[in-house]
């Protein structure tokens, strides 16, 4: 009988186990907060890049048509989402955008469109 020789062990004791999962637990918390730090930054990119399409979409839109301010429909000279949103509707239906839909990546973030000086931006929500 193989199994019952005294002598000879297989396996992992249990101190090194508890030094492996010790080890992997320390990594663990290293790596967490780098992987969370990194992926807010790439959100923050993402919704700049954003920006930078829909402010593009606008130019090509001064560039070849009327006045934009006209054809949306703005509720005040302010920045607020309901006027990003008419002008995603308008740049959509003239084609300078593909997508009709646009949501910031980061939480708790809204795209703003201001009539008045024709800027896309983002702004904490309440």
């Amino acid at each position: 009988m193989y199994f019952l020789k005294k002598g000879k062990t297989d396996g992992f004791t249990l101190p090194e186990l508890i030094i492996v999962i010790a080890i992997l637990g320390i990594l663990a918390a290293i790596a967490v907060p780098r992987v969370v730090k990194v992926q807010g930054k790439a959100e923050e990119k993402a919704d700049a890049a954003t920006i930078t399409g829909v402010g593009t979409a606008i130019d090509l839109y001064l560039a070849n048509e009327e006045d934009i301010d006209s054809k949306i429909q703005a509720d005040t000279g302010d920045a607020t989402s309901e006027n990003f949103n008419s002008l995603i509707t308008e740049l959509n239906s003239k084609e300078y955008l593909k997508e009709s839909v646009y949501k910031p990546a980061q939480k708790n973030k809204a795209f703003t469109y201001n009539p008045a000086t024709q800027e896309v931006a983002i702004q904490e929500t309440t």
